[in-house]
Formats: structure tokens, C-alpha cells, sequence
């Protein structure tokens, strides 16, 4: 009767402090950050003239992806041209689902004060979509509103 009292007291032992040191190590451990790629695949755009807004169709490579969000950012090539980046979180676990859709709707006057371009209000400006054939002409004095 002792010897097995002795074992599960033992094996208690152990066990509290393997959780222990493995509750340590897992604190110790660096919180890993998003990594943002441009999965995103635009399918379709439609220009809201009335609103400078974009409307933005389609699909990440699975659902574990997030909606994605948009950034404007210049070309090195032309400095007129400003490009849209869709750009969404890459999923930290490993998803095998189908392809996930989305629609987004981007405010470009938002957009451009958000992104802290230095815009000149009497310049056109292009604006092409990363990886879809897509631009049309705005000017910076209505980016700027």
C-alpha cells in the first residue's frame, strides 16, 4: 500500500511540475505578430463617383484569411500614380478550406488621409489596383476634401 501511495505521490509531483515549467516556457515564448502579405485576388471594381469610393470584389484563398484592408501607397515608377493595396493578415494556423470571397468598400478621400500621401491638391492623380486592370483618374484637390 505504501509503494503505491509513494507512486501517485510521485507522479503527482511530476506531473504539477512539468505543467509548471511548461506554463513558464509558454510565457517566455514571443507573441508572434501577423504576417501581412497580399493574398487577395480583385476580381471586379465599380467607382462610386459621387462618394470617390471604390467598390472592390473578390476572394482570398481560403476562409481562414481575414476581410482584407486597403492601403494607398506610391508608385516609384510615376509619381502621379497611386496604387491599391489590398492586403489582409495571413492565417497563423494551416487551413485547407476553399476559397473565401469578399466585398469591400474603400473611401479613397479616407483612404488618401489615411495613408499621409504627400498630395499636390492641383496634380491628377492615377489610381491602378495591385494585381487587377484597373485605374482611373481623381484629382488631389478631391482626395483632399
Amino acid at each position: 500500500m505504501k509503494t503505491i501511495l509513494f507512486t501517485i505521490y510521485v507522479v503527482t509531483v511530476l506531473l504539477f511540475s512539468g505543467l509548471a515549467r511548461a506554463n513558464t516556457i509558454m510565457s517566455v515564448l514571443p507573441v508572434q505578430k501577423p504576417n501581412f502579405n497580399s493574398a487577395v485576388m480583385v476580381q471586379h471594381v465599380a467607382i462610386d463617383q459621387f462618394r470617390l469610393a471604390l467598390l472592390v470584389d473578390g476572394r482570398m484563398p481560403n476562409p481562414c484569411y481575414q476581410d482584407p484592408s486597403a492601403v494607398l501607397v506610391l508608385d516609384k515608377n510615376a509619381p502621379n500614380t497611386l496604387i491599391l493595396r489590398l492586403i489582409s493578415p495571413s492565417p497563423s494556423t494551416n487551413c485547407i478550406a476553399k476559397i473565401k470571397e469578399f466585398r469591400t468598400l474603400v473611401d479613397l478621400r479616407q483612404l488618401a488621409q489615411a495613408s499621409e500621401l504627400p498630395l499636390d491638391n492641383k496634380s491628377m492623380y492615377v489610381i491602378k489596383t495591385e494585381g487587377f486592370d484597373f485605374a482611373m483618374e481623381v484629382s488631389g484637390q478631391d482626395l483632399m476634401m
